[in-house]
């Protein structure tokens, strides 16, 4: 077994400091590619996991800015998954002259960890893309 004297868990110390500062001043910030999400998005059936929450609530928001046929959102938490599909239905009825209000909104409660549940819903609703979140 090593152990780390006390000069050695000095220097240590440094060296994960200086690591961390290091990391803290790099950009990790990557653009998305724009015609590839509108290849995958548009006129498609969009689903989005974990629809209710912050990730998966923005998601949503940006997707339909896309022009899918349908975006399918599923959660596990009831309260959630009602404030984003009142949410959605709202921001494409206040914005129905700048994009495509046809957008098919479908809240579906579920859980992914049931495989009946899962497999219904890609089955009745041919869903072409997941964004799991």
């Amino acid at each position: 077994m090593f152990f780390f004297n006390h000069k050695m868990k000095k220097l240590f110390i440094l060296l994960v400091i200086g690591i961390i500062s290091s990391l803290q001043t790099l950009s990790w910030s990557v653009e998305p590619d724009k015609d590839l999400l509108n290849k995958s998005i548009k006129g498609k059936v969009v689903c989005v996991t974990g629809a209710g929450g912050s990730i998966g609530s923005e998601l949503c928001k940006q997707i339909t800015q896309l022009n899918p046929l349908k975006i399918v959102l599923i959660d596990n938490h009831e309260h959630s998954l009602y404030k984003i599909d009142n949410e959605l239905k709202a921001y494409l009825e206040k914005d129905k002259l700048k994009i495509n209000t046809n957008i098919k909104v479908l809240p579906l409660l579920g859980n992914l960890l049931d495989k009946q549940f899962v497999l219904n819903a890609f089955k009745n609703h041919n869903i072409n893309i997941v964004f799991h979140s």
